[in-house]
């Protein structure tokens, strides 16, 4: 009996900001996300924030990253976006058990689209429709 192909997993997918972070996620993470740099996404160091916004929306990457100051702005400023950001406001030890809570919530990549999730003391979870609004 020939054996049934495998299903294709639909783990999310997330380009990650900083180098060291990436390596932990990888290590505790690795099993239920895909994780790359964001130096193997655009393949050069120290890319512009546009940049990196630009290249993982065209490639379907959700955005880990401790640069929240930059790219919480990035759904109202770029009208086309439509992948994922998540913005953590805490220390990098800190942040790794929380994000692995917010994996098990949202297992599947199409639940990150058009969100912007902060990662502080609370998750906060805000849509890109409420952010677009006009005031």
């Amino acid at each position: 009996m020939r054996p049934k192909p495998k299903k294709e997993a639909n783990k999310p997918r997330f380009v990650v900001d900083v180098n060291t972070s990436l390596q932990s996620l990888k290590r505790k993470y690795g099993g239920f996300a895909r994780f790359i740099s964001s130096t193997y996404l655009t393949g050069k160091q120290d890319s512009k924030d546009s940049e990196i916004i630009k290249i993982a929306n065209d490639k379907d990457y959700h955005i880990i990253t401790l640069n929240t100051r930059d790219f919480e702005n990035a759904p109202t400023k770029y009208l086309w976006l439509k992948v994922g950001i998540i913005c953590v406001n805490l220390q990098e030890e800190n942040y790794r058990d929380r994000f692995g809570s917010l994996l098990r919530v949202f297992n599947k990549h199409e639940n990150y689209y058009n969100k912007l999730i902060y990662m502080g003391n609370e998750i906060k979870k805000i849509s890109y429709v409420t952010l677009r609004k006009p005031i």
